[in-house]
């Protein structure tokens, strides 16, 4: 799946998900998940734990952070600004949670609660929906055991490959490119990707994602995508894959597609070199 690096910019927003299935990721504000149905598996820096109803995760800034549903789930994902919750802001800059998985609300009736009427408030009262986020974190973080912010989180190599990756993925991206650039051995990139990352290195690259496709684009599963040529980068007719599933990102405002490569890159033992080519448009 493509890595990325994502830039909120939004203060706070507050939504219903369902099935929700993200790649690794990180970006600089607090997420907040709570499930309402069903199970999601939530992964978090290298802890892992499948959740379930009135079971939440608690994901500080710059995280690495990913979900995976197997099976079907309903829930209510909050991303927000530190500084929208400012009496914890020096707490999700300076601390992070022993674990990020909290299943209070599996014992306070409040919690549900509050939740509920966070997402109830959300369309017709933003300060309020954000007084409801208060009263959750006071709940959730008087049950959470905090530690001094783990300043190696920047030096870890997953963490560092997905950054890099997330900025440099409309780049060609090799793992010797890699190499080169976070001065780690290609073998050991690799590794890192089978074991940390659950995949190997070109899957997780060319499993990309294609943001803000246009309004009136359907797309199913099993829809081929082809390059275009008109980049004058590749020539136009080669398939990159297929549609895996569509999916409408948190804001609402624009979608995007999975894609499973065409080829496992991975396995190739001959390859065609093309030097040249004619751009047809």
């Amino acid at each position: 799946m493509q890595p990325f690096y994502e830039d909120k910019q939004d203060e706070f927003r507050c939504t219903l998900t369902r099935d929700i299935t993200f790649p690794a990721h990180l970006h600089s504000a607090v997420e907040l998940i709570y499930l309402l149905e069903g199970s999601l598996e939530v992964t978090v820096q290298n802890q892992t734990k499948r959740i379930r109803k009135d079971e939440a995760a608690l994901i500080f800034p710059d995280m690495v952070h990913s979900y995976l549903t197997t099976d079907a789930c309903l829930g209510i994902l909050c991303i927000f600004s530190p500084a929208y919750a400012r009496d914890y802001y020096h707490l999700f800059r300076k601390q992070q949670p022993e674990s990020p998985f909290l299943s209070s609300g599996t014992r306070n009736p409040d919690i549900p609660l509050a939740f509920g009427r966070m997402l109830r408030y959300r369309e017709l009262s933003l300060s309020v929906s954000a007084a409801w986020l208060n009263l959750i974190l006071s709940f959730l973080l008087s049950d959470t055991v905090l530690l001094p912010r783990d300043s190696t989180d920047s030096a870890d190599v997953g963490y560092r490959l997905i950054s890099y990756v997330s900025q440099h993925f409309q780049e060609p991206l090799t793992l010797d490119s890699l190499a080169r650039e976070l001065h780690f051995n290609k073998y050991y990139i690799s590794r890192v990707f089978t074991a940390r990352l659950r995949c190997g290195f070109y899957e997780y690259v060319n499993r990309l994602r294609l943001d803000y496709l246009p309004a009136d684009c359907t797309l199913l599963p099993g829809d081929i995508v082809v390059t275009s040529g008109l980049n004058g980068y590749y020539p136009s007719g080669l398939v990159i894959g297929s549609v895996e599933e569509s999916q409408v990102d948190d804001s609402g405002a624009a979608s995007y597609a999975i894609l499973i490569p065409e080829t496992d890159l991975d396995s190739l033992t001959e390859v065609f070199v093309i030097k040249s080519f004619e751009i047809v448009t």
